[in-house]
């Protein structure tokens, strides 16, 4: 009798041992950075650049110019769970990747990413670019 109790008490304890355990691993990995869940939040210091004013926005995308009249929309951004983001610098952003090509290829969500990424290192480096368009490629290059 005295072995079966014992037996179960240390079985118990083995339990409870890798129960609490996993509870603390999967508590320290829910802390880590998410970038794929999240929340919006309000930023009132964004947009980041003005949709009226850059030459690369499709005009059939520009909200403000087709009439849309609130733009409370455009001061979210995304705050991922467990971290922050930092704000988009664009003059270290053309630092780190002078030389360098970045290409865009697939629907019109990329075409959206590359419109917003040429948006903010315009308003970076205004009049410092040179932008063509040959068929359905589009270059723009910043010194």
């Amino acid at each position: 009798m005295f072995k079966a109790s014992a037996l179960f008490c240390l079985f118990t304890i083995l339990v409870l041992t890798l129960t609490l355990a996993h509870a603390h691993k999967t508590k320290q990995q829910s802390n880590k950075c998410n970038f794929f869940k999240g929340s919006w939040i309000m930023d009132r210091s964004y947009p980041m650049y003005n949709g009226s004013e850059c030459p690369f926005v499709d005009p059939g995308l520009n909200c403000q110019k087709n009439g849309r009249s609130d733009s409370i929309y455009l001061k979210f951004k995304w705050k991922p769970h467990g971290c922050s983001l930092s704000r988009f610098n664009g003059e270290r952003f053309l630092k780190r990747n002078r030389g360098k090509k970045i290409m865009f290829v697939g629907d019109s969500l990329s075409s959206n990413q590359w419109q917003s990424l040429a948006c903010m290192l315009y308003r970076t480096v205004r009049s410092n670019h040179t932008f063509e368009i040959m068929g359905p490629l589009s270059t723009l290059s910043f010194p």
